[in-house]
């Protein structure tokens, strides 16, 4: 048994995927894996707590990307938190000597790993949000090093404007004229060992007001 807790725990990373995977896991628990693994009553109260409130946070970070950075800041903060009290969880129910590698499977805690294809491996932004003073992807990095980011005002003549090794990534430029918004294209691709791999994420169009 002492062997299984060399294995990696899966969290996903996306905030449409952490919504099925958190209620998963928290019915199994509520249904008698908590009292399988010794799993007070108040740590299930703050699981409980969490589980209720991720999806309406990230409904509400997402209505709102456009208006102000509180609520994506909400999201990110109550998202920590839940991964935090529940990888705790996990980490007792694996070192647990009652542990059987089946309800980690049902909990979803262990996922089958492909290797990364570099040819066609491709990004994934999971949040754009929308300042007055600056437009923030957020991205998966996954095993690869980094991202390049280009952007174009008309979709067809791209400019290289950065690279990302850490999300989110922050394009801070102001508009080309100081008195109407624009449209403008962005899409990004994985580095590994300093040189691009794969292909580009699907073009991403935001219309900002960035003065």
């Amino acid at each position: 048994m002492a062997a299984n807790n060399r294995k990696a725990i899966y969290y996903p990373t996306q905030d449409t995927a952490v919504i099925p995977y958190y209620d998963n896991a928290y019915k199994l628990l509520e249904a008698g894996l908590a009292t399988k693994y010794s799993i007070d009553t108040a740590t299930m109260t703050i699981l409980q707590g969490h589980n209720s409130s991720i999806p309406k946070i990230i409904e509400k970070a997402h209505a709102d990307r456009q208006l102000a950075q509180e609520s994506t800041t909400l999201k990110r903060e109550e998202l920590a938190k839940g991964k935090k009290d529940i990888m705790r969880v996990f980490v007792k129910i694996v070192n647990d000597p009652a542990f059987e590698e089946a309800d980690a499977e049902a909990l979803g805690i262990r996922v089958h790993k492909i290797p990364t294809d570099y040819s066609t491996v491709k990004p994934i932004v999971t949040d754009v949000t929308i300042l007055p003073d600056q437009i923030i992807f957020d991205w998966v990095k996954g095993a690869l090093d980094g991202v390049i980011i280009e952007s174009s005002f008309d979709n067809a003549t791209w400019e290289r404007i950065g690279t990302d090794m850490k999300s989110p990534f922050e394009d801070t430029r102001k508009n080309k004229s100081a008195d109407k918004p624009e449209n403008r294209y962005y899409r990004f691709r994985y580095l590994k060992n300093d040189t691009a791999v794969g292909l580009y994420c699907d073009v991403i169009k935001v219309n900002c007001d960035v003065v």
